[in-house]
C-alpha cells in the first residue's frame, strides 16, 4: 500500500476590522494577491483561500495557536495595544472581547505554514513573499528527502 499526502491551497484567514486603515490594507493586498498576478510582473496570482472574519476575534484555542506561530519572542500582549491583563490566551480573548479597539488589527494566519502578523501591513506583505518564493521555488526550502 502506497501513502501520498495532497497538499492543497493554505487557508489563510484575516481577523479583520474596517474601521482600522492597516486591516483594509492587509485585506486589499491579500485580495489582490489572489487575483491578480504577485507580485506585479509575475505571471500568476498566488493560489491560497482566503477567510474574510470581519470585527471578530479568534477563539481562544486560535490565539494560542497563533502566539506559537509568533515565537517565543511574542508574548501574548502582541495582540492588544494597551497593557491589558495578556497572561492567558482567555485573558487576552476577554480583555479584547471587553472592548475591540484594544486589538491590533489586522490579525492574518496561514494556519497550513504556521505564520501569522498582528497589527502589521509589512507582516502580511512578508508572508505573501514567503508564498511567492514557495511557488516559484525561491524559498531556500530543502528538496527531496535529505
Amino acid at each position: 500500500m502506497a501513502f501520498a499526502f495532497f497538499k492543497g491551497r493554505p487557508n489563510i484567514s484575516i481577523f479583520h476590522s474596517p474601521s482600522v486603515s492597516a486591516s483594509s490594507e492587509a485585506l486589499q493586498l491579500l485580495r489582490a494577491a489572489v487575483s491578480q498576478p504577485y507580485p506585479p510582473g509575475a505571471k500568476h496570482p498566488l493560489e491560497f483561500n482566503l477567510e474574510v472574519i470581519d470585527s471578530k476575534l479568534p477563539t481562544r484555542d486560535q490565539i494560542s495557536t497563533i502566539q506559537g506561530y509568533l515565537g517565543s519572542n511574542a508574548g501574548l500582549g502582541a495582540f492588544l495595544s494597551s497593557s491589558a491583563d495578556s497572561n492567558s490566551p482567555a485573558a487576552v480573548h476577554k480583555a479584547a472581547t471587553d472592548s475591540l479597539d484594544k486589538v491590533k488589527w489586522p490579525i492574518v494566519v496561514n494556519w497550513d505554514d504556521g505564520d501569522a502578523s498582528i497589527g502589521s501591513v509589512q507582516g502580511v506583505k512578508d508572508m505573501l513573499k514567503k508564498l511567492s518564493d514557495k511557488r516559484d521555488g525561491t524559498g531556500g526550502e530543502k528538496k527531496g528527502w535529505f
